[in-house]
């Protein structure tokens, strides 16, 4: 729905759709409660915004969303950062889905049959890897590359709630933080709007795969800064943090809706 009328009455239309570009998560949300017009100027420039971090990673944004949606999937990683976090202005090199337990078909035709889209591997734990993926709720892995330049992994969780599996797999807090077509959300919003972000326990450390970069690398890569100094640690923790469904319970109350 494209929105023409005024929230500025002496800037032009196309100037005030402009303004909203700069302005963070936090000042749109504000506006959106001003009007019925604010709030639709709002939702257009959060779809317009999810559409632009996408674009490299799938040619058609919409359809994207729209399978995204009705297979119960949540976008998280860098993408889902860059988008509540718009001030930062991240360039996201990799697209992570979370899809829910036995439905993760749907994205994997529409990435199979993707123009410019090639599968690289398809990952199931092993003997070896068979407890870490059971700590991180994840049943399989799915890696794409788009045109050479971006990857796109597509996880099954063994839930079927893929919010628990972001959950598990975060390295850091500000990485607990989702969106998909209608909605968005992060687990603790007052440390994240102050781009600060607390490193996760060392069973993190112990289960994540080789391949994963360090959580103080995402940190640095998102424009974020450490939390909570621990001095036995060296560094700093996620304190008494437990990876439960209960946590994830914590995160769904956090929703935000578009």
């Amino acid at each position: 729905m494209s929105f023409t009328g005024s929230i500025f009455p002496l800037l032009p239309s196309k100037v005030q759709k402009h303004t909203l570009t700069f302005m963070d998560m936090l000042t749109l949300r504000s506006l959106r409660y001003v009007s019925q017009e604010a709030a639709l100027l709002v939702q257009e420039e959060l779809t317009q915004s999810l559409h632009s971090l996408l674009s490299p990673f799938v040619t058609h944004p919409t359809q994207f969303l729209n399978v995204l949606q009705a297979s119960g999937s949540v976008i998280a990683g860098d993408v889902a950062v860059a988008f509540m976090a718009r001030e930062l202005k991240i360039v996201p090199h990799t697209l992570l889905i979370y899809s829910p337990l036995d439905n993760p078909y749907p994205l994997q035709d529409f990435f199979d049959n993707q123009e410019g889209t090639v599968r690289v591997s398809r990952t199931l734990p092993n003997l070896r890897t068979a407890t870490s993926w059971r700590a991180r709720l994840i049943r399989e892995e799915i890696k794409y590359q788009h045109h050479q330049t971006h990857t796109i992994t597509l996880y099954e969780s063994t839930s079927p709630i893929p919010l628990a599996s972001v959950t598990s797999r975060s390295l850091a807090s500000h990485l607990v933080t989702f969106v998909d077509r209608d909605s968005y959300g992060t687990a603790f919003p007052s440390l994240f709007f102050q781009h600060r972000s607390l490193l996760g326990p060392p069973l993190f450390s112990q289960t994540r795969d080789a391949s994963a970069s360090q959580p103080i690398d995402y940190m640095n890569a998102h424009h974020f800064k450490p939390d909570l100094k621990d001095k036995q640690q060296g560094g700093t923790v996620w304190k008494n943090y437990q990876l439960s469904l209960d946590y994830t319970l914590g995160l769904q109350q956090q929703l935000m809706s578009m």
